[in-house]
């Protein structure tokens, strides 16, 4: 990215110019925009956003080009732009059932990728402030570095005329008559002068042992020193005690090996006491005769702000790589666990369907809930993790409320029932029968929610409301309210609840088990969807947990028939074939599979895999990830090659990497859908059934 169009330091304007043929989405867009003071253009063409654009100064320019309505391709834009010398940040909206790959986008310039849905208008000023955020970090970095570049050539520059000027006197000619040592010392003098008062660095003058001869004005804006104050006193009193060995071992070095110029930068002391960083650099003038030292040419100035960005650039350098390398090891992590737990709680399903007696069936029940125990901390944990290292991206669908609220319930009824409790649900009508969002974080932070109201409460009930409200400008929001008669936390306790790590119940007794992560958890995923999470609550009498979302409508597409029976009656026999390395995981997905039925061929890896393949053979394949001699990315790869214009066979990833940007990964290899361990197996038929319907 460069940084010409927005110099760190400088207070330019913000511009958001959006790209469109379609006047319509492109006057909503503006209005959304506008209402957060954005300087918002539209065009229709962008021979005009360019002409636009050399009108204006400095500033940084944020360009949203929809791709599906314009008059020049997003790529040949981005070409036109770069070809008329003008540099642009570039968002692009994409038809979501366009093949074009978002990575092949990013490496072209694009910086980010969103669905061209009129429904993403509400949640647009959030993303475009990020955005904002981020380009504005990254190009004052990048000027910083310009800056000390311009800065160290400023310097050489000067030292190169000190060193002139030297020279001259040289060679200057003694046997001449116009040789004169007064008139050469006055003309050094004035040019000494000339240059001090040109220049906001401090000059200064040193003999072989740093005393000082000489030393410019700026010293008084640099130390807060006069000059008469620091003639001939010794540069090594005023350097910080932890740098004065270093700097002296330095001197002495450089001048048993002769060389001319030198650079150094340490901390030295103002008159007020404080320290402050000096960059200097330094040229040496040895005599002719005798090739003694003959003075120290200094050129200074104040680093301190230099060395702090510095410090500031490293330690943000330093912290990536170590979220870098931190979310590898989650990933890692994650699939080297959820494989041997995934198979464990697999082979309890299906032992389940088995005849057992009383017994049996209570130890098997133990064995479930605690491997689903351990699953709800794994997925915590690597939940917060991605929240730290913000990757936790925004994933929009259409989705039904009746459907996504009657799910959450009936996952937790049973648990509910644990504890004695009742559930209850209720949907207002003024709610819509669909709504645009992020399915899998609404999900994730309503199962928080009702997940922590249950733990909390027994012989009580939970009530589950969601309704429609709006806020002073009458905008509509969604609002997602927990109910619950358990405990209740008091009201000290309650600037705590949304910190990470911080349970209500910390005694050693631990009634309440967990991470202490969900409610952090929840608010984090509710911030980034642009929406606020609260909390109420009174000891003894319960709580109420409630986020506000945004409503983003999509009334004019129709959502399909999700009901996953439908399997039951379409009397296909599907052919599928399993592709898993784990014997445990194999098995049991292979017989899951049959007892629905159909006919499961299994391959231990991906080559394995590609043998088996062949065009039109099966109806579906569910590929893990990482496997031996050839991981699933690969076989797939090879999959889509060898079908060429046959039909494309569905690909389902089934794996135990879980961090943000798996999902994408898994896609961009040419699989079309993708699940985690330990799978779910009403998920499974829900997936399958979607791609062998198409």
């Amino acid at each position: 990215m460069k940084a010409h169009n927005y110099p760190a330091g400088v207070d330019n304007p913000e511009y958001i110019v959006i790209l469109s043929t379609d006047n319509d989405l492109s006057g909503k867009m503006q209005m959304a925009l506008s209402e957060k003071n954005y300087l918002v253009k539209t065009f229709t063409k962008v021979v005009s956003a360019i002409e636009w654009q050399r009108t204006l100064g400095p500033g940084l320019f944020l360009y949203i080009i929809d791709a599906e309505q314009a008059d020049t391709p997003w790529d040949e834009s981005l070409r036109l732009f770069r070809a008329a010398g003008l540099h642009i940040d570039c968002l692009v909206l994409l038809d979501p059932e366009n093949q074009t790959s978002v990575r092949d986008m990013r490496i072209k310039g694009v910086r980010e990728v969103f669905p061209r849905k009129e429904s993403f208008l509400k949640i647009i000023p959030s993303l475009v402030e990020q955005e904002i955020g981020v380009i504005s970090m990254e190009t004052k970095l990048i000027a910083v570095k310009e800056g000390l570049r311009r800065y160290e050539d400023k310097l050489s520059g000067l030292i190169a005329k000190i060193s002139h000027m030297y020279t001259n006197v040289d060679h200057a000619d003694p046997q001449s008559s116009e040789y004169d040592l007064a008139f050469t010392e006055r003309l050094f003098e004035e040019r000494i002068r000339l240059i001090e008062f040109s220049s906001k660095e401090m000059v200064s003058l040193h003999t072989w042992d740093r005393k000082l001869k000489y030393i410019s004005h700026a010293v008084k804006n640099i130390m807060g020193y006069s000059p008469d104050e620091l003639i001939n006193t010794s540069i090594y009193q005023y350097i910080h005690p932890d740098d004065a060995n270093e700097i002296k071992a330095n001197h002495a070095k450089v001048i048993k090996e002769k060389k001319r110029s030198f650079s150094e930068c340490c901390r030295v002391r103002k008159k007020n006491g404080k320290y402050i960083w000096l960059d200097s650099v330094n040229r040496i003038i040895y005599q002719k005769d005798t090739g003694l030292v003959a003075e120290i040419v200094s050129v200074s100035r104040d680093a301190t702000e230099r060395i702090e960005k510095d410090k500031l650039l490293r330690a943000k350098e330093t912290a990536e790589s170590a979220n870098r390398a931190k979310s590898a090891f989650m990933a890692n992590m994650s699939h080297e666990i959820r494989n041997p737990l995934s198979a464990l709680i697999g082979m309890a399903r299906t032992l389940e369907k088995t005849s057992l007696d009383p017994d049996q069936q209570m130890y098997l029940q133990s064995i479930t809930a605690s491997a689903q125990n351990l699953l709800d901390i794994i997925n915590d944990i690597l939940e917060y993790s991605s929240m730290e290292a913000q990757k936790a991206d925004i994933q929009l669908n259409e989705l039904d409320p009746r459907k996504l609220i009657l799910e959450t319930i009936a996952m937790y009824e049973s648990k509910s029932l644990d504890n004695n409790n009742t559930i209850q649900h209720r949907i207002e009508k003024s709610v819509p029968a669909f709504f645009y969002g992020d399915n899998q974080k609404i999900r994730q932070v309503l199962d928080r929610l009702v997940d922590n109201a249950i733990k909390f409460t027994s012989n009580g009930h939970i009530d589950v409301i969601l309704r429609l409200v709006k806020d002073k400008a009458y905008n509509d929001w969604l609002k997602f309210s927990v109910f619950d008669t358990g405990i209740g936390i008091a009201k000290a306790d309650m600037d705590n609840v949304f910190e990470a790590f911080i349970q209500g119940d910390n005694s050693t007794k631990k009634e309440y088990k967990g991470t202490g992560l969900g409610l952090s958890i929840a608010k984090s995923l509710v911030i980034r969807m642009g929406g606020e999470l609260g909390f109420e609550s009174e000891p003894g009498k319960g709580s109420h947990v409630f986020f506000t979302l945004p409503l983003i409508v999509e009334p004019e597409e129709e959502v399909a028939d999700d009901n996953p029976v439908a399997y039951e009656n379409e009397g296909r026999t599907l052919r599928i074939m399993v592709v898993e390395d784990e014997p445990i995981n194999q098995l049991y997905l292979a017989g899951f599979l049959k007892s629905q039925g159909w006919s499961v061929d299994t391959a231990n890896n991906g080559l394995a895999a590609i043998e088996l393949f062949a065009p039109g053979k099966y109806d579906l394949i569910i590929m893990d990830g990482q496997m031996p001699r050839m991981d699933g990315y690969e076989a797939t790869k090879k999959i889509r090659e060898t079908e060429g214009v046959h039909r494309r066979t569905p690909i389902i990833a089934i794996s135990g990497y879980a961090m943000p940007g798996d999902r994408e990964r898994f896609m961009e290899s040419g699989m079309d859908d993708y699940l985690t361990k330990p799978v779910e197996e009403d998920q499974l038929l829900e997936k399958i059934r979607l791609h062998t319907n198409k």
